[in-house]
Protein backbone atom coordinates (compact mmCIF):
# COMPACT_ATOMS: atom_id res chain seq x y z
CA UNK A 1 0.00 0.00 0.00
CA UNK A 2 1.34 3.11 -0.86
CA UNK A 3 1.45 6.22 1.61
CA UNK A 4 3.22 9.69 1.79
CA UNK A 5 2.69 11.52 4.57
CA UNK A 6 4.17 15.09 4.49
CA UNK A 7 4.62 17.36 6.59
CA UNK A 8 4.88 21.19 5.58
CA UNK A 9 7.65 23.96 7.61
CA UNK A 10 10.72 25.95 7.05
CA UNK A 11 13.82 23.81 7.96
CA UNK A 12 14.18 20.50 7.34
CA UNK A 13 15.95 19.64 10.89
CA UNK A 14 13.29 21.82 12.71
CA UNK A 15 11.51 18.04 14.28
CA UNK A 16 11.83 14.85 13.50
CA UNK A 17 9.70 12.83 11.03
CA UNK A 18 7.88 10.14 12.09
CA UNK A 19 8.34 6.78 9.94
CA UNK A 20 7.57 7.08 6.72
CA UNK A 21 7.12 10.45 6.69
CA UNK A 22 8.97 13.59 4.90
CA UNK A 23 9.20 16.92 4.50
CA UNK A 24 8.18 20.00 2.50
CA UNK A 25 9.98 23.57 2.94
CA UNK A 26 7.99 25.44 0.19
CA UNK A 27 10.39 23.96 -2.50
CA UNK A 28 9.18 24.17 -6.52
CA UNK A 29 7.45 20.81 -8.39
CA UNK A 30 9.81 18.13 -9.18
CA UNK A 31 11.26 17.48 -5.73
CA UNK A 32 12.05 14.06 -4.49
CA UNK A 33 11.97 12.87 -1.01
CA UNK A 34 11.09 9.81 0.54
CA UNK A 35 10.76 8.23 -2.58
CA UNK A 36 7.59 10.73 -3.61
CA UNK A 37 7.91 13.20 -6.05
CA UNK A 38 5.78 16.57 -5.06
CA UNK A 39 6.46 20.73 -4.74
CA UNK A 40 4.63 23.78 -5.14
CA UNK A 41 4.00 25.62 -8.66
CA UNK A 42 6.40 28.19 -7.61
CA UNK A 43 9.18 28.47 -5.04
CA UNK A 44 6.99 28.90 -1.54
CA UNK A 45 10.18 28.97 0.85
CA UNK A 46 9.29 32.34 1.66
CA UNK A 47 5.62 31.21 2.61
CA UNK A 48 7.44 28.67 5.01
CA UNK A 49 6.97 28.30 8.93
CA UNK A 50 8.64 26.79 11.51
CA UNK A 51 5.97 26.81 14.79
CA UNK A 52 6.78 26.42 18.50
CA UNK A 53 4.62 23.79 19.16
CA UNK A 54 6.38 20.72 18.64
CA UNK A 55 5.53 19.38 22.05
CA UNK A 56 2.21 18.20 20.01
CA UNK A 57 3.03 16.59 16.92
CA UNK A 58 5.56 17.02 14.20
CA UNK A 59 3.62 16.71 11.90
CA UNK A 60 1.64 20.10 12.60
CA UNK A 61 5.62 21.71 13.92
CA UNK A 62 5.18 24.27 10.81
CA UNK A 63 3.35 25.51 7.80
CA UNK A 64 3.51 26.36 4.36
CA UNK A 65 0.86 29.37 3.49
CA UNK A 66 -0.08 31.20 0.36
CA UNK A 67 -0.49 35.40 0.43
CA UNK A 68 -3.75 36.29 -1.35
CA UNK A 69 -2.90 34.14 -4.37
CA UNK A 70 -3.44 30.39 -5.64
CA UNK A 71 -0.59 28.35 -4.33
CA UNK A 72 -0.59 24.52 -6.16
CA UNK A 73 0.92 21.78 -4.69
CA UNK A 74 0.98 18.57 -6.65
CA UNK A 75 2.05 14.95 -5.57
CA UNK A 76 2.86 12.22 -8.60
CA UNK A 77 0.91 9.01 -7.69
CA UNK A 78 2.43 6.16 -8.74
CA UNK A 79 -1.16 4.68 -10.02
CA UNK A 80 -4.76 5.73 -10.70
CA UNK A 81 -7.31 4.71 -8.42
CA UNK A 82 -8.64 5.07 -4.93
CA UNK A 83 -6.83 6.93 -2.39
CA UNK A 84 -7.73 8.13 0.86
CA UNK A 85 -6.60 11.91 2.00
CA UNK A 86 -5.67 13.43 5.12
CA UNK A 87 -5.29 17.21 5.90
CA UNK A 88 -4.62 19.36 8.41
CA UNK A 89 -5.07 23.02 7.28
CA UNK A 90 -4.32 26.12 9.27
CA UNK A 91 -1.84 27.61 11.63
CA UNK A 92 -1.18 27.26 15.38
CA UNK A 93 -0.38 30.85 15.76
CA UNK A 94 -2.92 32.89 13.98
CA UNK A 95 -6.39 33.04 12.34
CA UNK A 96 -6.65 31.47 8.75
CA UNK A 97 -8.82 31.69 5.43
CA UNK A 98 -9.11 27.97 4.41
CA UNK A 99 -10.38 27.34 0.74
CA UNK A 100 -8.80 23.94 -0.06
CA UNK A 101 -9.54 21.97 -3.50
CA UNK A 102 -8.38 18.70 -4.13
CA UNK A 103 -7.85 17.70 -8.42
CA UNK A 104 -6.93 15.39 -11.07
CA UNK A 105 -5.39 17.10 -13.21
CA UNK A 106 -8.30 19.61 -13.84
CA UNK A 107 -11.21 17.76 -11.88
CA UNK A 108 -12.42 19.07 -8.70
CA UNK A 109 -12.49 15.82 -6.21
CA UNK A 110 -12.97 17.55 -3.02
CA UNK A 111 -13.60 21.01 -1.93
CA UNK A 112 -12.96 22.52 1.83
CA UNK A 113 -14.01 25.81 2.83
CA UNK A 114 -14.16 28.38 2.78
CA UNK A 115 -13.83 28.71 6.36
CA UNK A 116 -12.20 31.06 8.62
CA UNK A 117 -10.64 29.14 11.87
CA UNK A 118 -9.11 30.96 14.67
CA UNK A 119 -5.33 30.33 15.66
CA UNK A 120 -4.49 26.60 17.32
CA UNK A 121 -6.92 24.69 15.29
CA UNK A 122 -6.83 22.61 11.74
CA UNK A 123 -9.30 21.52 9.85
CA UNK A 124 -9.06 17.98 8.07
CA UNK A 125 -10.16 16.84 4.73
CA UNK A 126 -13.75 16.33 6.02
CA UNK A 127 -13.75 19.83 7.19
CA UNK A 128 -13.77 18.94 10.64
CA UNK A 129 -11.89 21.31 12.92
CA UNK A 130 -9.98 20.18 15.88
CA UNK A 131 -7.45 21.92 18.12
CA UNK A 132 -3.92 21.47 17.81
CA UNK A 133 -4.16 19.25 20.84
CA UNK A 134 -6.70 16.78 19.30
CA UNK A 135 -6.07 17.21 16.04
CA UNK A 136 -3.11 14.25 16.35
CA UNK A 137 -5.27 12.07 17.79
CA UNK A 138 -8.87 12.58 15.99
CA UNK A 139 -7.53 13.22 12.79
CA UNK A 140 -7.75 9.43 11.77
CA UNK A 141 -10.86 10.18 9.37
CA UNK A 142 -9.97 10.90 5.55
CA UNK A 143 -11.49 11.44 2.40
CA UNK A 144 -11.63 8.23 -0.21
CA UNK A 145 -11.52 9.80 -3.60
CA UNK A 146 -10.69 8.21 -6.98
CA UNK A 147 -7.85 9.77 -9.21
CA UNK A 148 -8.20 8.69 -13.42
CA UNK A 149 -4.39 9.55 -13.42
CA UNK A 150 -1.68 10.23 -11.55
CA UNK A 151 -1.19 13.91 -11.03
CA UNK A 152 -2.65 15.19 -7.28
CA UNK A 153 -3.03 18.80 -7.15
CA UNK A 154 -4.00 20.42 -4.02
CA UNK A 155 -4.94 24.29 -4.30
CA UNK A 156 -5.21 26.77 -1.52
CA UNK A 157 -6.69 29.99 -2.49
CA UNK A 158 -7.77 32.94 -0.20
CA UNK A 159 -5.71 34.98 1.74
CA UNK A 160 -3.62 33.56 4.48
CA UNK A 161 -4.17 29.65 3.70
CA UNK A 162 -2.15 27.30 5.88
CA UNK A 163 -0.81 23.62 5.52
CA UNK A 164 0.68 21.96 8.13
CA UNK A 165 0.27 17.90 7.06
CA UNK A 166 -0.95 16.03 4.10
CA UNK A 167 -1.24 12.12 4.13
CA UNK A 168 -2.59 10.32 0.76
CA UNK A 169 -3.05 6.48 1.06
CA UNK A 170 -3.77 4.28 -1.39
CA UNK A 171 -6.53 2.10 -1.02
CA UNK A 172 -6.26 -1.54 -0.37
CA UNK A 173 -8.05 -3.00 -3.32
CA UNK A 174 -7.07 -6.53 -2.74
CA UNK A 175 -9.59 -9.57 -3.58
CA UNK A 176 -12.80 -9.62 -1.60
CA UNK A 177 -12.55 -12.08 1.48
CA UNK A 178 -15.80 -14.34 2.97
CA UNK A 179 -15.34 -15.09 6.38
CA UNK A 180 -17.24 -18.13 8.01
CA UNK A 181 -17.98 -18.83 11.36
CA UNK A 182 -18.63 -22.21 12.88
CA UNK A 183 -22.30 -20.98 14.31
CA UNK A 184 -21.63 -24.18 16.96
CA UNK A 185 -18.55 -22.76 18.36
Amino acid sequence: MANILINFRLTAGYVTDGAGQTYVLGEVYPVTRGGWTFGWDTNRSGDARDRNNTTYDVRIAGINQNNADTAIFRVDLPSTGGYRVGLALGDINAQTNIQAVIKDNTTTKLTIGPTTISSENYIDALGTIYTDQTWPGSNQLSAELTFATTTFFLELTGSAGCIAHLRVQSVDAGPARLIFRNANA
